[in-house]
């Protein structure tokens, strides 16, 4: 999405002409709540966004200026625009704000504390932040207890003011009752017959302001809007006549600026409808939209006669009407312009937008004119983009605005449609995978069969809940490169490569092809430029290469992991990783005292930027190596704690926290808790389709019968576990069955069983 003056506008203060200074308000701004923070609220036209620049402007205070729309009831597109609002206001600083990407979702709390810490870090007080036009939030949304507990974070000597037309949210009551915020109402805002005396002498209209401006506050009743409209229509000294039923601001408004308009000459009038079209504009688009070569002397003089509209000044000044003025304008163009014309309009104020970047009202304006086509197109063009900024809900709805029939027909818009669903529900973003891939494969687009492919196995994966569907992908996988081995690009190979490596691990160790999977992976994470994709790459391989028993080359992958994510610049989410390959392989590869570092670091980071998603690994693993210390007390402790942080759906991880209770229960002699853990966590594997686990599983389950003396049935858990070890070839699971089936020998005394599954042990133990 290209950076622009449109886009930019959202973000910048507007600058205002020589206006009344309402010093008896500044005075109550002055004053704030505890916390620094004002509510400003009441009708449209009030003059509370020139309260608050102007307020700013005489207090000379370095201000961040905000405008909420209708896309920011996504977090993330809020988050986004605040980072570049950061970025201008403190150029200096280089690493940008984080952006509001899928890992943190489920930590939402804390990433948005984090964020206005530093956020406010970079500003430094004294500072003002403002955030203008709130009521453009839908009432339920997600972001009232995100601002909320942003403005909680505001330093020592910082203010912050919000705009809105609706009182306070329920989510700030919090903020009210330890008086952090306070209310700057309608009551307040309402100029007092000294302000409109003052407001009538400003503007210069009246012979005699005094008795006039007296007459104009009867009907007016302190409306900053309605008194600049009467004056504007007001000749001499007398009040123009109402209309009838004119107490709705709303239809006083109207009335007014509809008289004011047909003084104006026709070519005039088209340029204002016309760029009603656009939200916020630049003298060029307007010319563009309307022909008008006038188009920029038209909007300096509304400015210059501070009419309803806002200068957003930058190297091509941005105006903005006031809200009131642009619904009237929009009403006239509506009943001006017939439905072929408005049609046109709208293409053509869309394209006017995306021109310059201000890609999600061009969108709307695409709704409108039902352009399915535009609005696909600006999908396509923008979704990388905006998925790597974590803005996948604002795609989700331009795709959902599309025609199901429409969508259903494009391999593109469904792969997207899956991107922006996988990280929160992994079943649908397959579903919508698997439609793209059936496309793909259909009309021969390569680059999109081999993304859609990958996005099918990572939706598997990363869900955690059924794993069996892999081993078809895996033969969908051999069947394309036995028709065509080249890839189309490197960042394709690199993907498909990171996928397969995967399949193969979570269901196919025995798979004839793959050691060349796991060489080209190798290769992948030497050369990649993807450090995402590189560390992802080595977690699996050191995995890869710890099941097989060959504990060298883990440690190697280990070590290579832990290089590449020693960057204090690295994401949580690939610090977090690192430290859960650091556990895994403790679990693997060590023994001894319960060194829980690693366990203890993944922690931390996860508490400190609010990335949960490995929270249950972490866990897992961690009671895991304190089990292996023998040391129950901590391991009761972490296997509560993998309680609070699982996720059901995903069932395996479910199956290893009931199989962590039932080695915790073996050790303490709870027979019975043991089996009745275990039988659920066999259960669960096996729906799972985790064969890694399902052969430990029938290892730890042998161990437990074997206690209570049920020597037939123990004996045939292992043998289940040796039936599928060796077809997966897990070296790790044969030393355990080894081992078992040694000690099952030594307790029946049977000492001459017991040396040669125990000198195998020794002798996978010692790779």
């Amino acid at each position: 999405m290209r950076r622009n003056a449109p886009a930019l506008a959202k973000i910048t203060s507007p600058e205002l002409p020589d206006v009344l200074q309402r010093t008896r308000l500044f005075r109550r701004l002055d004053r704030g709540g505890k916390s620094g923070i004002t509510w400003i609220v009441g009708p449209p036209g009030a003059g509370k966004t020139t309260l608050a620049a102007s307020y700013a402007r005489r207090r000379r205070l370095r201000s961040l200026w905000y405008q909420i729309d209708a896309g920011d009831a996504d977090p993330a597109t809020f988050i986004h625009y605040l980072g570049i609002a950061a970025r201008d206001a403190a150029p200096r600083r280089r690493k940008p704000l984080p952006h509001l990407t899928p890992e943190y979702r489920k930590g939402l709390d804390i990433f948005t504390r984090r964020f206005f810490q530093e956020l406010y870090a970079r500003l430094k007080p004294p500072f003002l932040i403002v955030l203008d036009n709130y009521q453009e939030l839908p009432e339920d949304s997600k972001m009232h207890a995100l601002i909320r507990d942003g403005l909680e974070q505001l330093p020592r000597g910082a203010r912050a003011i919000v705009i809105s037309r609706s009182e306070p949210p329920p989510a700030f009551a919090r903020l009210m009752t330890y008086n952090a915020l306070e209310v700057l109402g309608w009551e307040e805002l309402k100029l007092t017959p000294r302000e409109s005396e003052g407001l009538a002498r400003h503007r210069g209209h009246l012979r005699r302001p005094k008795i006039a401006a007296g007459r104009l506050y009867e009907i007016t009743q302190g409306w900053a809007a309605g008194l600049v409209l009467m004056l504007e229509r007001t000749k001499g000294d007398n009040p123009p006549p109402l209309p009838p039923d004119a107490a709705p601001p709303g239809v006083l408004f109207d009335y007014f600026a509809g008289e004011i308009f047909v003084k104006t000459d026709a070519p005039t009038q088209e340029v204002l409808m016309l760029s009603a079209f656009l939200p916020k504009m630049t003298a060029g688009m307007v010319a563009r939209l309307s022909g008008e070569r006038r188009a920029g002397r038209i909007l300096e003089e509304l400015t210059r006669n501070n009419y309803f509209i806002l200068k957003h000044a930058q190297a091509e000044p941005v105006y903005q009407y006031h809200p009131l003025f642009r619904e009237f304008l929009l009403t006239r163009a509506r009943s001006s312009f017939s439905p072929a014309r408005l049609m046109r309009i709208y293409q053509s104020a869309a394209a006017a937008l995306e021109e310059t970047g201000h890609t999600e009202d061009a969108v709307g304006l695409l709704r409108q004119a039902d352009d399915w086509e535009g609005i696909a197109r600006l999908i396509l063009e923008n979704a990388p983009t905006m998925v790597a900024q974590g803005r996948t809900q604002t795609l989700m709805e331009w795709l959902g605005a599309l025609p199901s029939g429409y969508l259903e027909k494009s391999p593109w818009l469904l792969y997207w449609s899956g991107i922006c669903r996988f990280p929160f529900n992994p079943p649908e973003g397959r579903r919508f995978f698997e439609r793209a891939f059936a496309l793909f494969r259909e009309t021969r687009d390569r680059t999109g069969t081999l993304l859609a492919w990958s996005g099918v196995v990572e939706s598997i994966v990363h869900g955690y809940a059924e794993l069996t569907l892999l081993d078809h992908w895996i033969a969908v996988m051999d069947e394309l490169l036995a028709d065509d081995p080249t890839f189309p690009s490197l960042e394709i190979e690199e993907r498909t490569t990171q996928a397969m490596s995967m399949a193969l691990l979570f269901r196919q160790l025995h798979h004839p092809r793959i050691h060349d999977w796991v060489v080209r992976a190798e290769a992948l994470t030497r050369k990649s430029a993807n450090l995402n994709l590189r560390i992802f790459t080595m977690a699996y391989l050191a995995l890869y290469h710890m099941w097989t028993g060959d504990h060298v080359k883990a440690g190697l992958t280990v070590q290579n992991l832990q290089r590449a994510a020693s960057d204090q610049e690295l994401t949580p989410l690939l610090r977090i990783v690192r430290h859960v390959m650091e556990a895994i392989y403790q679990v693997h590869a060590t023994g001894g005292a319960a060194d829980l570092a690693a366990v203890n670091a993944g922690i931390e980071t996860s508490k400190a930027t609010g990335v949960t998603i490995w929270n249950a690994v972490l866990l897992e693993q961690g009671a895991s190596i304190a089990l292996s210390a023998g040391d129950l007390a901590r391991a009761e402790e972490l296997i509560k704690a993998t309680a609070a942080a699982l996720d059901e759906s995903r069932r395996v991880d479910v199956c290893i926290y009931h199989y962590c209770n039932a080695w915790l229960a073996l050790l303490r002699r709870d027979i019975a808790g043991a089996q009745s853990h275990m039988e659920s966590s066999l259960r669960l594997a096996i729906e799972a389709g985790s064969v890694t686990l399902e052969e430990r599983g029938h290892v730890l389950m042998a161990q437990i019968l074997h206690e209570r003396g049920e020597e037939q049935q123990a004996r045939e858990q292992l043998a289940q576990a040796r039936r599928i070890t060796e077809r997966t070839r897990n070296r790790v699971s044969e030393f355990m069955c080894l081992l078992t089936e040694a000690q099952f020998a030594l307790d029946a005394g049977r000492e001459a069983d017991v040396r040669a599954p125990l000198a195998r042990a020794m002798a996978l133990g010692r790779r």
